[in-house]
């Protein structure tokens, strides 16, 4: 488990443009907007989904859990303090 990668989320899905609308909402500016390859379809011509990202292994290997329930908790907790959170 030296060299292990584990692929980290709070579990609750979320659209990328809907985390960076809400951030950009917390912080007074406007969401960019994103645009997918060739019209929304990979090479094969189907649709390109967003990433889905499981944490089940990590939680299961090492017991981790997130500290917070969902990115809004996390990203306000980060916003709304003066210490960095590094």
């Amino acid at each position: 488990m030296g060299s292990a990668i584990f692929n980290v989320t709070d579990g609750t899905p979320a659209l990328k443009q809907e985390v960076v609308a809400w951030l950009a909402q917390q912080l007074g500016g406007s969401a960019p907007l994103f645009s997918a390859p060739t019209g929304g379809e990979g090479r094969t011509g189907q649709a390109v989904p967003d990433r889905i990202i499981n944490s089940s292994r990590i939680q299961q290997v090492l017991g981790w859990r997130p500290r917070f329930p969902d990115y809004r908790t996390g990203y306000a907790d980060i916003l709304h303090t003066d210490a960095p959170r590094f």
